[in-house]
């Protein structure tokens, strides 16, 4: 059984829901170049481009860009840098499903954090197939068809995310070689479209399968620094990225390219890991001998050690303490927190909440490092902004 748990109705529904958008943060320019995190404001004024459609905007600091990077701008999404010019970077509109609609106005000096991967990024993940008709979804336990391009990767059992639907089983796979027949299963997906939402042609089919790859226009948790070379079946390999503080062993991740891979070791020195390639088990990873690139996104898969979307952030620099120690904690939010509660905190590890004040943002948490070996020593900053995650097997 897989220890994915998420903060409500255990199980991987959480993959249907987009990334849920970062309240608004008062971003100091001294608090802007904190841990290398470049916040970055607009100087002008944009209008949301189509999906897909890029748009040039003046920002205060074009240097802290790299064309192939993600941005967010908060409390409008996520885009794609194209293009850097002395003054201005070109974004693409990627359609995550929580940015704002094409058309809204962003407005001057709303805040940008750069800092996704810099290097040929994959993210959102590249849809197995698309819809070639558009379908109506039906009620809970219902079936209907959908018509992809190419059914030839399904199989019977195995469960699809359909963006605007959820996840929805497949009953059959035709002959026709472009049908499948598709149950949705409401009472488990609770997430999924009810009755009569019309899914349009052309819209992303991604594989689910059995350990739920976290596919649905999440974030990755990483990326690869270096390049690495697939090895054979039960053959292991060691992988460089840029914080391995979220992994653990036994954790399964998801490489683009790769496939689905196992943590075996997890580096002292905060960069390496190392995956076995059980290619028996998962028999749609690559085989030896396929290079993936640097700059590809690592996701967590069936066995994650907290939640796959970040319950609140930073909201007030944060200092971790030695083992044992104690300190606050500031967030956005502390109202989904509880007493004895885990949280994993980017950079500084994982952190147990031992009292939540009344102001609703003020935590006090212990840095447990006798536990969680990985979690850093004293003295390190961990940057306004950053994402908070419950650590749900522990929590809930």
């Amino acid at each position: 059984m897989s220890d994915c748990m998420c903060p409500s109705n255990c199980g991987t529904d959480a993959i249907t829901q987009p990334i849920p958008p970062p309240v608004t943060i008062e971003i100091s320019d001294e608090e802007s170049t904190m841990m290398g995190i470049m916040f970055d404001k607009l100087v002008n004024a944009f209008t949301m481009p189509a999906v897909d459609g890029t748009v040039a905007v003046v920002v205060a600091n074009p240097d802290n860009y790299a064309v192939g990077m993600w941005v967010y701008i908060v409390g409008e999404g996520y885009l794609e840098v194209t293009a850097i010019g002395e003054t201005t970077i070109t974004l693409k509109n990627i359609g995550n499903s929580s940015n704002s609609a094409p058309g809204v106005t962003v407005a001057a000096l709303t805040v940008i954090i750069p800092g996704f991967p810099k290097a040929a990024p994959d993210a959102p993940l590249q849809p197995t197939d698309r819809l070639t008709d558009p379908f109506t979804t039906v009620a809970d336990q219902a079936s209907v068809n959908i018509v992809l391009s190419d059914n030839s990767w399904v199989d019977a059992g195995m469960t699809l995310f359909i963006k605007g639907a959820g996840k929805l089983t497949v009953n059959s796979v035709s002959g026709d070689g472009v049908t499948v027949s598709v149950k949705n299963d409401k009472t488990k997906h609770s997430a999924n479209a009810g009755a009569s939402t019309v899914i349009p042609a052309d819209t992303a089919v991604f594989a689910v399968d059995d350990a739920a790859y976290q596919l649905a226009a999440l974030t990755p948790s990483d990326h690869l620094t270096a390049s690495f070379v697939t090895v054979a079946d039960q053959a292991s390999v060691q992988i460089a990225i840029s914080n391995n503080t979220w992994c653990k062993v036994d954790m399964t991740v998801f490489i683009l390219g790769a496939g689905k891979l196992l943590i075996t070791a997890v580096d002292a020195g905060g960069l390496l890991i190392t995956v076995k390639n059980n290619k028996a088990l998962h028999t749609k990873n690559a085989a030896a001998g396929v290079t993936i690139a640097s700059g590809v996104s690592v996701f967590p898969c069936d066995t994650i050690p907290y939640a796959d979307m970040p319950m609140a952030r930073i909201k007030t620099l944060y200092s971790t303490v030695a083992n044992g120690a104690s300190n606050s904690l500031v967030l956005t939010d502390t109202s989904w927190v509880h007493l004895n509660m885990t949280l994993f905190v980017v950079t500084a590890g994982r952190l147990t909440v031992t009292a939540i004040n009344v102001d609703g943002f003020t935590l006090t948490v212990k840095n447990d490092k006798t536990r969680y070996t990985q979690n850093a020593g004293a003295g390190t900053d961990v940057a306004v902004g950053l994402p908070v995650f419950p650590v749900t097997n522990e929590a809930f």
